[in-house]
C-alpha cells in the first residue's frame, strides 16, 4: 500500500506507458484509492492461489514413498509370475 501515491500519480500524469487502460479513472479522482486497493488485493489473491496450485501439483514425500513401495511390489509379483510359469511348465513336461 506504500506505492499508492505513485499509482495515483501515474494514472494522472504518466500518459506514456500505462500498463492498464486507466483513462476512465482520470475523471473519477475519488475512486483512485479504491482502484489501487483493488489492484493490490487482486495481485495478492493470485499469488496465494498460484502458490496453492503449485503445492497441489507437488508430490508429497509420503505419497512418493508409497509409490516406490507399490512399484517394488509390482516388480516382485511380475518376477514371481514368471518363476511360477517356469515351474508349471516343468511340471507339465514331467521333469
Amino acid at each position: 500500500m506504500a506505492q499508492q501515491g505513485s499509482f495515483i500519480h501515474g494514472v494522472l500524469h504518466d500518459n506514456d506507458k500505462p500498463s492498464v487502460e486507466v483513462e476512465a479513472l482520470t475523471g473519477h479522482l475519488d475512486v483512485l484509492p479504491q482502484a489501487y486497493d483493488l489492484k493490490m488485493r487482486t495481485v495478492a489473491y493470485w499469488k496465494i492461489v498460484l502458490r496453492s496450485i503449485e503445492r497441489l501439483l507437488e508430490e508429497s514425500p509420503a505419497i512418493a514413498g508409497k509409490h516406490d513401495k507399490v512399484s517394488k511390489t509390482i516388480k516382485k509379483l511380475e518376477d514371481s509370475q514368471e518363476i511360477l510359469a517356469n515351474i508349471m511348465h516343468g511340471i507339465s513336461l514331467g521333469d
